[in-house]
């Protein structure tokens, strides 16, 4: 009997330990998150037009600023949001 109950704590356990690592991954990912930039798409995605459409505004000098990294075109959310508060017509 004491054999059953000292194997159902060693599994409790391990779901415990688990679990801990699951959170913490998960409280990493999002605090990462919050400072992710936004791809061509993502960006698109939120102002609700093409990612084409985006690459001919980032070409003439419109639309939200562009950032390069790693020769990969990239958008700061806070600068898009701030964007399209400057630049939302009322209906």
């Amino acid at each position: 009997m004491d054999d059953l109950f000292e194997e159902k704590e060693h599994l409790l356990d391990q779901i415990e330990d688990v679990l801990r690592r699951v959170i913490l991954e998960e409280i990493r990912n999002s605090a990462n998150n919050h400072d992710k930039l936004w791809t061509i798409e993502e960006t698109a995605t939120y102002l609700g037009i093409k990612p084409q459409t985006l690459s001919v505004w980032n070409s003439n000098g419109k639309g939200p600023p562009p950032t390069k990294i790693g020769g990969r075109t990239m958008y700061i959310p806070e600068l898009v949001r701030e964007y399209t508060r400057h630049h939302t017509r009322p209906r």
